[in-house]
């Protein structure tokens, strides 16, 4: 039997969830940050009898046009997006941070390891932790030949034709010069 129940929470903590972007069960809106004075809320309340007031927001909610409205997604809001970022560790800051201007379209989990540890200071890179985020937001590995050892690197870039080897050694090598560069720098 379908269930259709309905849950709505209150809280003035931005932690109160752990909430993944890909959870698309709850929406998260936000609110003043400080009580108004209490003439506001007394002015508030006396609309409740109103009959005109209330006429008038029923009619304002009535013609709000619905139609890019999809009831299967939570709303992306400013609040949403605080509870979002504000339950992430820090290597999956650092990760997403890395994400969006990798040094290569292709890496193996040491050179990234390595990038994050080298770019974020006091950041401790967990190998399970930096796996379980590869999988989620990446997911493209091959299996290739580089410099005599065989490799699972991660494809960063899903526009890089899985077919063409040559290209991933290529990016592999640069990963490998992105880090020695920042060696060399230190």
């Amino acid at each position: 039997m379908p269930v259709y129940t309905n849950f709505f929470f209150m809280t003035n903590h931005t932690d109160a969830l752990v909430l993944k972007e890909e959870d698309r069960r709850i929406n998260v809106f936000g609110g003043p940050d400080h009580a108004k004075e209490k003439a506001y809320y007394d002015h508030l309340y006396s609309l409740l009898n109103d009959k005109q007031f209330i006429a008038e927001v029923y009619s304002y909610l009535v013609s709000l046009d619905l139609s890019d409205y999809r009831w299967t997604h939570s709303f992306d809001t400013p609040a949403r997006r605080k509870m979002i970022d504000f339950n992430r560790s820090d290597l999956e800051v650092a990760f997403l941070d890395f994400l969006s201007q990798p040094p290569a379209k292709a890496m193996t989990i040491a050179q990234i390891m390595r990038y994050l540890t080298e770019n974020n200071e006091d950041l401790t890179v967990d190998q399970m932790a930096l796996r379980k985020l590869l999988q989620e937001r990446i997911g493209l590995q091959v299996t290739l030949k580089f410099k005599g050892k065989k490799l699972r690197p991660w494809i960063l870039d899903k526009s890089v034709d899985l077919s063409d080897l040559c290209y991933i050694r290529e990016q592999l090598d640069a990963a490998e010069n992105a880090v020695a560069d920042f060696e060399s720098l230190v």
